[in-house]
């Protein structure tokens, strides 16, 4: 095994603060297509192109998150997996792309940049050993890169998890490329609360040692949703020996989004922060439609605890 470098030692530094033992509170970073959104044709720019193309408006975003409190950034790569890329024929290489987001998501500051793999390796790939190689090869690329965790995001039941973490885990644990990067991953909770295919969070904590997962992302729960079932994850977590994130969702659409409207949010935001940390978790974010402001508050909120 090669000699640390100094981002192999955040690495380090970022598995032991997702140890269940661990005392400390992260605020992730939300959604940089969210933010994109707002941009002019931004519906027909891909992801890869944004990163290659109009890399200093995704490093912009991503510092915006970092400036209001964020302490994880997470690299602009859920659509640039090898399958991905080639079905879309733009010309652009896996690698280039994950190099290149890792760069501009280091531009943050912030004090830990995960790599992001989502769920398109397994959309676009025509077996499910394809997929696995394609998730290896990217993560591959993030580490290589000196992304200091892998972020498994948007899986939409435990197919498309269990695929994702079967093949990120061996770039992640590659030892040729230094310390062992700690993996995240993160499942979209349907109207019901469940998966997809119909499998709980807390079945999917259950298994995620067996998946070699250091820390669950639980995405689509709103403030309410997050606050009513903090305690029954936190048991889950408990039982399992994982770390739990739980990313909020915004609760008004934009386009409702009048200004008490957004004063509303950020109160509800700011007490469910404060219950999810008295519950026990550690570690929250923006979700589905919430911006950076939701961040700011979270991180506002572990402060002041």
């Amino acid at each position: 095994m090669p000699e640390l470098d100094a981002d192999d030692k955040v690495a380090l530094s970022l598995t032991e603060v997702l140890q269940p033992t661990s005392t400390e509170h992260l605020v992730f970073a939300g959604s940089v297509a969210d933010m994109l959104k707002k941009y002019p044709l931004a519906d027909t720019i891909r992801d890869a192109e944004w990163v290659m193309f109009e890399g200093e408006t995704v490093a912009h975003v991503s510092r915006i998150y970092h400036d209001i409190g964020a302490d994880v950034a997470l690299t602009y790569t859920q659509n640039c997996s090898a399958p991905t890329l080639a079905k879309q024929q733009c010309g652009i290489r896996m690698e280039d792309a994950n190099s290149h987001a890792v760069r501009l998501a280091f531009k943050s500051a912030s004090p830990f940049v995960v790599g992001t793999l989502g769920p398109s390796c397994l959309n676009d790939s025509s077996s499910d050993e394809e997929a696995e190689e394609a998730y290896e090869k990217q993560a591959r690329t993030l580490v290589s890169k000196h992304a200091h965790g892998v972020f498994l995001d948007g899986m939409p039941d435990m197919y498309h998890l269990t695929v994702a973490a079967r093949g990120a885990y061996y770039g992640a644990h590659a030892r040729e490329l230094g310390a062992y990067r700690p993996m995240i991953g993160s499942v979209v909770l349907g109207p019901d609360g469940n998966l997809a295919d119909g499998t709980t969070p807390y079945e999917v904590i259950e298994r995620a040692r067996d998946l070699h997962l250091d820390c669950v992302s639980i995405e689509g729960l709103d403030c309410v949703g997050a606050e009513a079932r903090s305690s029954r994850l936190v048991d889950a977590a408990s039982n399992a020996g994982i770390s739990i994130l739980v990313r909020i969702k915004a609760d008004t659409r934009a386009e409702e989004r009048t200004e008490q409207a957004q004063m509303d949010d950020m109160q509800a935001v700011q007490i469910a922060t404060r219950d999810l940390a008295q519950s026990g978790i550690r570690f929250v974010g923006p979700g589905f439609g919430a911006g950076p402001e939701m961040a700011g508050v979270m991180a506002d909120t572990f402060d002041q605890l």
